[in-house]
């Protein structure tokens, strides 16, 4: 559900998402009613336009793994324990139990395929799109 008070999507708050986290070509989890399953989708004006106005309520954020790493294109890099997208070395994430960290500075932890879509963003100036 859409919390309009704080424009939150999700069933439930452990996992919402803050709307103006969101940017347009992010991918979330979309549950469709007609089909009565969740779907991967990518985030258009229209999905923001929904957002803004309160009419969409079924969103969830997708949680970071392996696979969404190898999707977007990185490799694991054993030998220094991190993954990084070849060419790009101001991105690398390190995995600690769980969870994925972003090693620079500071360890940030990223838990969901948008947070690392805009992080990626800030850092680079380019998309973070599947190969």
């Amino acid at each position: 559900m859409l919390y309009n008070d704080n424009k939150y999507i999700n069933f439930n708050k452990k996992n919402a998402m803050k709307t103006n986290e969101l940017r347009i070509g992010n991918y979330v989890n979309y549950f469709s009613e007609g089909a009565d399953k969740w779907f991967v989708t990518e985030i258009d004006i229209n999905d923001m336009i929904c957002i803004h106005e309160n009419t969409i309520d079924h969103a969830e954020p997708i949680p970071l793994t392996e696979e969404w790493l190898i999707r977007f294109g990185f490799k694991y890099y054993k030998s220094w324990n991190y993954w990084q997208i070849m060419g790009c070395n101001r991105v690398k994430l390190r995995q600690f139990l769980d969870d994925f960290h972003i090693i620079d500075r500071y360890h940030i932890k990223i838990e969901t395929v948008h947070k690392l879509q805009n992080y990626f963003f800030a850092l680079t100036d380019e998309e973070l799109i599947i190969d």
